[in-house]
């Protein structure tokens, strides 16, 4: 009877390391490029918008005197933790978000940028990943054209920090943690306990059985 009782708990407990297991792969290893992935998407959703409400003239340089966009470019550049630049097809600056986007990214890491650009003023969507090649922090570089009657007349520079997606994946790691041993602790007592009840009748079936061995056959099977 131990026999079955160890059965069912080590089922049991096979049953939740399997769903610990896929826990772990979707919420802590597969987090940062999810993640990644829809956060980065959005930021280009939203500056492709902006990118498009520029394009409306033939003079990226517009801009400057619209206040409201600026003030959308503004708040998007707060929400989403980035640095937004517009940047002429003479690779020359027509703005730069509050943050100042280029001062974030040192010397060595210019070229990445220049690719980025250099792309996009062809008309090209482009984005590239950089790395501080020091402290290590992580960068991703988002180059949007901006283009009136099928022409690129300037492009939309968005720096994306991913430092926060790193902190995101670490703090999550952390509490996977304490989910884990809290899980395996309840689930042990939770198999134990459900392969004692579900051992309970059948023991009770041997011992009555045992009674009709034995020749007492007052004894009935419920």
């Amino acid at each position: 009877m131990k026999k079955i009782r160890g059965k069912i708990w080590l089922g049991m407990m096979f049953l939740t390391a399997v769903v610990l297991v896929f826990l772990w792969l979707f919420q802590v290893v597969f987090l940062d490029q999810f993640y990644r992935f829809v956060e980065i998407e959005q930021v280009k959703k939203q500056g492709r918008e902006i990118a498009e409400r520029i394009s409306s003239s033939n003079d990226p340089s517009q801009i400057l005197n619209e206040e409201e966009l600026l003030g959308e470019i503004e708040k998007f550049t707060y929400q989403k933790q980035i640095s937004v630049e517009i940047i002429s097809t003479d690779y020359e600056i027509i703005y730069q978000s509050s943050s100042d986007s280029t001062s974030m990214l040192p010397g060595m890491m210019n070229e990445s940028l220049l690719k980025v650009i250099e792309t996009s003023v062809k008309g090209e969507e482009n984005q590239l990943e950089a790395q501080h090649p020091r402290f290590g922090y992580r960068y991703e570089l988002i180059g949007l054209p901006i283009v009136h009657n099928e022409s690129t007349i300037g492009v939309l520079l968005i720096i994306k920090p991913l430092a926060s997606i790193d902190e995101a994946v670490h703090v999550l790691t952390i509490q996977m943690v304490l989910i884990t041993a809290l899980l395996l602790l309840v689930s042990m007592l939770l198999a134990f306990i459900i392969s004692k009840i579900l051992t309970a009748p059948i023991l009770r079936i041997i011992s009555q059985a045992e009674s009709f061995s034995r020749g007492n056959y007052d004894v009935r099977i419920r």
